[in-house]
């Protein structure tokens, strides 16, 4: 028999902690995600998302929560199953990433898939799980819920930019899945209609954990990521020499993002997510 989710199980997963926006001299803010737990934004993600689901009684107890993931969501929701005492279980490509050993460390079940596999072949093989009472699915590649699932990290960012005295000009952001461009431009965008929107993707050849070219790893019809939805999109380098310090502790990714932005728009006041 399955029994549903208690109120008092709810209350077990940590909320998101606010992050720190850190004012930067002749550059912006940055909005780090380091201190988060799991040390990366994509917590927030997961824990709206699973909150959400108890709440609607879609997540029973013992259900497996499932998603295909590269690194930064599923450690966060094998934390998160971790906590609250539910498998999880984990798709994504056999390849060398070094988040697949926290994955496996946090006691979920993580399924690798030759690299040939079209991304469809994976998701088919998890909706069809997903329709089982026993699993529970993410779902972070819907576009609606994973906008929804960032609304209340725009609306901590705005809330922090109240204090400040100026109001951003750009709104830098990574691309992975597309939530947090989409999810945190769109809700900026309500209160700073003129801020432009600039993705980050690597440039051909380039590889930068967490981050993807969306012209050369497309997701097909589940792909969130509506590459005319930023202004503009910049294609870096994973290899360019570091002028900066890394005071703030960034990872590779916004490290560069931060070398690139103030090379491109140094007369802007610049808002930047670090994801992680």
């Amino acid at each position: 028999m399955i029994k549903p989710t208690t109120s008092q199980e709810i209350t077990i997963l940590p909320k998101p902690i606010e992050t720190p926006l850190t004012q930067i001299p002749d550059f912006g803010w940055i909005k780090c995600e380091n201190s988060q737990h799991t040390q990366s934004v994509k917590y927030r993600l997961v824990y709206s998302r699973i909150i959400q689901g108890m709440t609607d009684a879609k997540i029973h107890k013992g259900s497996c929560l499932i998603e295909a993931s590269a690194g930064s969501t599923g450690v966060a929701l094998a934390w998160a199953g971790k906590k609250l005492g539910h498998p999880v279980e984990i798709h994504s490509y056999d390849m060398p990433n070094p988040k697949y050993d926290t994955i496996r460390e946090l006691g979920a079940k993580l399924v690798l898939w030759p690299q040939s596999t079209p991304f469809e072949d994976i998701m088919l093989q998890i909706k069809c799980k997903s329709k089982l009472p026993t699993y529970w699915h993410l779902n972070q590649y819907n576009r609606k819920m994973l906008t929804n699932a960032y609304r209340d990290y725009g609306r901590e960012i705005y809330c922090q930019m109240c204090h400040c005295k100026e109001r951003p000009d750009v709104f830098f952001a990574p691309v992975g899945t597309g939530g947090i461009i989409h999810g945190i431009g769109e809700y900026l965008k309500l209160y700073y209609p003129d801020m432009q929107i600039i993705a980050f993707e690597p440039e051909e050849g380039s590889s930068i954990h967490g981050m993807r070219n969306a012209d050369i790893i497309q997701l097909g019809e589940y792909d969130p990521y509506d590459r005319s939805f930023p202004n503009d999109r910049i294609f870096i380098k994973d290899n360019i020499e570091m002028t900066q310090e890394n005071n703030l502790k960034l990872g590779l990714g916004s490290q560069l993002m931060l070398e690139y932005s103030k090379q491109i728009h140094a007369s802007k006041k610049i808002l930047m997510i670090a994801v992680d």
